[in-house]
């Protein structure tokens, strides 16, 4: 695949999820293009279940990337890594994400909360 064709994403986030071939790719949610990692077992505790690596919205202020964190965020613990724009660091804290003290550019995770896993 070339990187043209990987930028503009060849699943959705459920295909990539239940996809058990593919670990890392480039999917499309609505006007987001997000380049996403499935964690290994042995980086669960500290990377969360998914690790978001790059974002581009092709509408930024809509709600998108919301709607998408929504979605997944009672499902799987999170990991936005090298978080390097200022207003999307403000928009994780707000969300419940705390940044990892000893990362820079700064990185954030939300665990699932049992609260939100039904537990």
């Amino acid at each position: 695949m070339n990187l043209g064709a990987a930028m503009e994403g060849v699943m959705n986030f459920q295909e990539f999820m239940t996809d058990k071939y593919v670990i890392s790719q480039w999917i499309n949610e609505g006007p987001l293009t997000i380049y996403v990692r499935k964690t290994s077992l042995l980086l669960k505790d500290k990377l969360g279940d998914l690790q978001i690596a790059n974002l581009n919205s092709h509408q930024k202020g809509s709600g998108a990337l919301a709607k998408f964190l929504s979605d997944i965020e009672p499902k799987y613990d999170i990991y936005f890594e090298n978080v390097m724009n200022s207003r999307l660091r403000a928009f994780l804290k707000r969300r419940g994400y705390m940044k990892i003290e000893w990362t820079d550019p700064p990185c954030f995770i939300r665990r699932v909360k049992e609260t939100d896993n039904g537990n």
